[in-house]
């Protein structure tokens, strides 16, 4: 399995070549970029290491998007085996754990966010 190191603060166990994030005050989340995972890792900001488990997602993908409110980090669309390029789900960014279901896309993507720590758009 490869390994991804971000901006010196350590390595994860999960093949990300480019990742999406959700930060909160001193916890960043990394999630699936170009290579198809269901794993989240997260780091702490504050000091320097390397990765830890976070959650899954509900089902593989590559090429996410990820916007949030600094509570919530919200994941969208993608595509990989049994994914539908559709789905959106939460994370509760304080507290680790599996995504949950939070509604859909009104098409099949591979998309991009943006947030201004109030609001997302994908």
């Amino acid at each position: 399995m490869f390994g991804y190191t971000i901006l010196g603060f350590g390595s994860g166990g999960v093949a990300v070549a480019i990742a999406v994030n959700a930060q909160m005050g001193d916890r960043a989340l990394v999630g699936p970029g170009t290579t198809d995972f269901d794993t989240i890792d997260y780091f702490s900001i504050g000091t320097t290491g390397n990765a830890t488990d976070f959650g899954d997602m509900t089902d593989r993908r590559e090429n996410t998007a990820a916007v949030s409110d600094g509570s919530r980090a919200c994941w969208a669309g993608g595509h990989g085996p049994g994914a539908s390029g559709v789905t959106i789900e939460y994370s509760t960014i304080g507290s680790t754990g599996d995504t949950t279901d939070f509604g859909d896309l009104t098409r099949n993507t591979q998309t991009v966010g943006c947030s201004d720590g109030s609001r997302g758009i994908f």
